[in-house]
């Protein structure tokens, strides 16, 4: 099985105070590791890419990851991993962890080597734990998961190190709670473009006839990456806490109604920003026969200074979006 995704975003404000945008994304993935037997292995490509404009310049970022997994099962319930992967220089990019000044494009290539070692265990069908080691550019960097499926439900909790961006959270931060995290979206230039991330996170989700509850809970540490292997020994330059409530009803088979509201703190100490982001958002989906969706979201996003003196915004926003799925499997 595999994946193929590009996403493009232009964002254009009125308002000067603001910053115009664009955003690029591409996902590759192939993967055999489907059956619990022999050999698994996957391959991951992603490249991110950031234009953003604003007053005194502009700012462009680059990520880019390749990565091949690679792993055996030696019983119906163990398999032993090892990932191996290229990514950028981080600290060569000088791409400065706090972005209000312009600088040069960081375009890196892909020039360092990274590894994992790891073991996965599966002791019943509804059980799964991931822990797994390794080093890369900025130091050594520990990956944990752990999920209990239910029979109506399930949990989950899990621990990364890795480098990451806004968009990237934005994009490929799909939960079990819910789809893509609008709350995200709050932070672009006044966050951290570019970072390595602590996050930890836990899930719960519980399901009904044709209703169901999901909570999610996470806590996130962000880190200047052009520090290199010292990157997570400094300071943090972001810190989040923040929560998802998720309902769901089922209207018919082919509608469901979904209401979500988000709530992050965040603290930002080198750019003087500490406030609120909330996110409220309200879906109706129906499916036009067997392989179209249509579906329209009404989103209510802002963020609030929790102090008099700070640099964060008092913004508020509304969307109405209209889209139409076709899915060819």
């Amino acid at each position: 099985r595999g994946e193929l995704r590009y996403n493009y975003t232009r964002v254009n404000y009125d308002d000067p105070s603001f910053d115009d945008a664009n955003q690029q994304s591409l996902h590759f993935a192939v993967a055999n590791n489907v059956k619990r037997s022999g050999v698994s292995w996957n391959v991951d490509y992603l490249q991110d890419r950031f234009d953003y404009r604003y007053a005194s310049g502009s700012n462009e970022v680059e990520l880019k990851t390749f990565q091949a997994d690679i792993g055996h099962w030696v019983g119906p319930a163990i398999r032993l991993f090892t990932t191996q992967g290229l990514e950028p220089d981080y600290a060569s990019l000088g791409v400065s962890a706090v972005p209000t000044t312009p600088s040069s494009p960081a375009r890196p290539g892909l020039d360092e080597h990274f590894w994992y070692v790891g073991v996965e265990w599966r002791p019943q069908g509804r059980t799964t734990v991931s822990i797994s080691v390794g080093d890369r550019s900025f130091g050594r960097a520990k990956r944990f998961s752990w999920r209990r499926d239910m029979r109506r439900g399930g949990v989950s909790l899990s621990y990364n190190e890795e480098p990451s961006t806004f968009l990237r959270q934005q994009l490929y931060g799909v939960r079990r709670t819910g789809e893509l995290s609008p709350i995200d979206s709050l932070d672009g230039i006044r966050g951290s473009l570019l970072y390595v991330q602590q996050r930890l996170e836990g899930a719960l989700t519980r399901e009904r006839a044709r209703s169901s509850i999901g909570l999610r809970l996470f806590r996130e540490r962000r880190f200047d990456i052009t520090a290199g292997s010292n990157a997570l020994k400094g300071d943090p330059t972001e810190e989040q806490f923040g929560s998802e409530l998720n309902l769901t009803w089922s209207l018919s088979p082919r509608s469901t109604i979904t209401a979500s509201t988000q709530w992050i703190t965040r603290s930002y100490p080198l750019n003087d920003i500490d406030d609120n982001l909330r996110s409220s958002s309200l879906v109706f989906g129906h499916d036009i026969g067997a392989k179209t969706r249509f579906s329209l979201r009404l989103l209510h996003q802002q963020s609030e200074p929790q102090s008099v003196v700070t640099h964060s915004y008092n913004y508020s926003e509304n969307q109405s979006i209209f889209l139409i799925r076709y899915i060819e499997c």
